[in-house]
């Protein structure tokens, strides 16, 4: 290991310690309850449950209790500290079901352990600790939510990776939740953590398409009309484990990687992922690979970690980006080799690679379109795998769509009004993608209305958000000024994968050695 690594890697030790915060969301998940509300809130008296409307919409409420005909709590989707988000009522007879947040006791005590004893290492090492674990420490970039009739839904985090004006980046999500009224489609854009972040083009993709189809976008943000969907036949993790019912459906159970040591000498070690076997159709060349995934919150640690390691050359890194096409360019490169979600598929002997799904950070699971060449593919099943770095990507749903896609008529909507809440405009900061930024630091936000033309006769609509910008991270200005080692960090294939791989292994040797 050269030794520019070698210091990178103890550095990252120290990052270990923030396993708990950032690994807890992967060993939780929501779980419905076949009791009524009622009994499920007196017996179980819960901290967090998610409520599933009679029309659909979901909604988290912290602290809820009965009281009279309603679940009152505190909206969880809100901005701000938990202490201060508005309460909420939603009635009894308006709820399909409830979910409580429950947590995986095996896994999570190894990270508790882990975490504990990887605390007392920090405090050993350092004066003071190296993160605050102040904010949720699950977002890394800006937040959009839309407005469904009743209240706000989150629909994206957005941007992911774009950490400096150098890298900005376009990104396209759709908004399953996001409902127009009253002739306009209301969105908010908020900054939730403690970063700068820079709005520079907002605008509102409203496709109209034949019933029956789901649209979502590529890697480079081209729109797709996706058909019937085919779940995989079988499925199987790096590590021989059967997830074909894990990936079946969009139902939030999730695969993600196994907490297990890594060689991180050799190159097999540094990825992880899963392979999959679909039925294909005699004669078809051609396919849809639909992807619902979401990075896990240890993704944006590693990063905020290599920038905090060296911080103070973490203004030069910034300035090189703007200054080089070349040297944005290279880091754009990095963030989709060491972060992106390879696409490969199995012809003759060998896997080739047909796309990526890009990082879409942790903040919600989102549906990327991924084109799939069969030329060359040979017999009735297609075998499809997925890898990245281990421990970077949880996927929900993988599926094959083989319809030949119908045609989409695509309106760009521009925002009408863009409001701080004090009042202030920022429409002509966020209306194109021109550099003029709007700026915006924890806690600000801005709501945004976009008029909605008629739909089209015999059509259905979705509506995809589409933004343009970048963040930046405040890390501690305690770290070294060594620029050239920075710079390897992103250059050298596989460095990220395998820094990130020696903080988990000292995480798990901790939590399993003799106490």
């Amino acid at each position: 290991m050269p030794p520019w690594l070698r210091r990178n890697s103890i550095a990252f030790r120290t990052t270990a310690a923030i396993l708990l915060a950032c690994y807890l969301p992967a060993c939780t998940g929501w779980r419905t309850q076949s009791a009524a509300p009622e009994q499920v809130m007196t017996t179980k008296q819960p901290e967090r449950v998610r409520i599933t409307r009679q029309d659909g919409s979901r909604m988290e409420l912290l602290q809820p209790v009965i009281e009279a005909d309603s679940v009152t709590g505190r909206d969880a989707g809100a901005s701000g500290p938990d202490s201060l988000k508005p309460r909420v009522a939603v009635a009894l007879a308006d709820i399909r079901t409830v979910e409580l947040h429950q947590t995986k006791v095996a896994e999570t005590l190894l990270l508790v352990g882990a975490a504990g004893l990887l605390i007392a290492v920090v405090i050993a090492y350092e004066s003071e600790p190296l993160f605050s674990f102040k904010g949720n420490g699950q977002n890394s970039c800006p937040v959009v939510y839309a407005w469904n009739g009743h209240d706000w839904q989150l629909q994206s985090g957005t941007f992911a990776g774009a950490v400096a004006r150098g890298v900005a980046r376009t990104d396209v999500t759709a908004m399953p939740q996001a409902v127009a009224g009253d002739g306009e489609l209301r969105l908010q854009v908020r900054n939730e953590l403690k970063e700068s972040d820079y709005l520079d083009a907002i605008s509102v993709l409203a496709v109209d398409h034949p019933p029956g189809v789901a649209i979502a976008p590529d890697a480079a943000g081209r729109l797709h009309a996706i058909g019937a969907l085919m779940p995989a036949r079988g499925a199987q993790d790096f590590a021989g484990r059967d997830v074909a019912s894990q990936l079946a459906a969009p139902d939030d159970r999730s695969w993600e990687s196994t907490l297990q040591p890594r060689d991180t000498a050799g190159s097999a070690a540094l990825a992880d992922g899963v392979e999959l076997v679909f039925s294909r159709p005699p004669g078809v060349r051609a396919a849809q690979l639909v992807v619902d995934a979401r990075n896990t919150s240890w993704v944006p640690f590693v990063l905020e970690r290599t920038l905090a390691t060296h911080s103070r050359a973490a203004g030069a890194w910034y300035d090189s980006l703007l200054a080089s096409t070349s040297a944005a360019q290279q880091y754009r490169t990095a963030v989709v080799r060491e972060a992106g979600l390879r696409v490969l598929i199995r012809k003759g002997s060998g896997w080739v690679a047909q796309g990526v799904v890009l990082d879409p950070g942790p903040e919600i699971t989102k549906r990327q379109v991924v084109a799939v060449d069969l030329t060359g593919v040979d017999g009735p099943v297609a075998q499809v795998r997925l890898e990245s770095a281990p421990s970077f990507w949880m996927i929900d749903y993988v599926g094959m769509s083989y319809d030949v896609e119908p045609p989409l008529a695509v309106q760009a909507l521009a925002p009408a009004a863009a409001l701080t809440p004090d009042g202030r405009s920022v429409l002509s900061l966020v209306g194109a993608a021109d550099g003029r930024a709007w700026s915006f630091e924890q806690g600000e936000q801005a709501e945004l209305r976009f008029p909605v033309p008629p739909l089209l006769p015999g059509m259905a609509r979705s509506y995809l958000v589409r933004t343009t910008g970048w963040y930046t991270i405040h890390v501690p200005d305690r770290g070294d000024d060594d620029f050239a080692s920075l710079q390897r960090v992103i250059r050298e294939p596989g460095a990220v994968a395998r820094l990130s791989t020696t903080a988990l292994n000292d995480a798990l040797r901790l939590a399993r050695a003799p106490h």
